[in-house]
């Protein structure tokens, strides 16, 4: 299992980020410094109690200190942000970000290519049917 690191020197900014290993379902929460892209805070979990634990661990100010936080889409990060640091920028992870927006353009162009290949069918079964009827 995953141990417990603090490194933080009470930057201005931080990312999280969960790491995850499927295969034995471990996840680890890590918080870097933006200011210096080292890891400064890992815990083990995926929730907004242990991205809370890294809050608790800095110093008396540090909060404070934060104006932003990038991170992924993930729910249980936000909330720990916003009850916590509610002063820091949330800023979501330009991968997620893009790819949300990918998958809805994806949904959205088999919606409809399947709308198309309906109204095509459509058309050629009448065609076909009045085709028939003149005969």
């Amino acid at each position: 299992m995953f141990g417990e690191r603090r490194i933080w020197g009470g930057e201005r900014g931080s990312s999280s980020a969960a790491v995850c290993r499927r295969s034995r379902g471990e996840c680890l929460t890590l918080v870097s410094d933006h200011g210096t892209s080292t890891i400064v805070w890992g815990a083990p979990g995926k929730d907004a109690a242990t991205l809370g634990k890294f809050f608790d661990a800095l110093p008396e100010g540090g909060l404070e200190q934060l104006e932003a936080v990038s991170m992924d889409l993930g729910l249980a990060y936000i909330k720990a942000v916003r009850e916590r640091a509610p002063g820091a920028v949330i800023c979501f992870d330009p991968f997620h970000v893009i790819k949300l927006a990918t998958d809805a353009l994806d949904s959205v162009r088999r919606q409809v290519w399947q709308s198309a290949r309906r109204f095509a069918s459509n058309i050629f079964s009448t065609a076909a049917s009045s085709s028939a009827r003149r005969r």
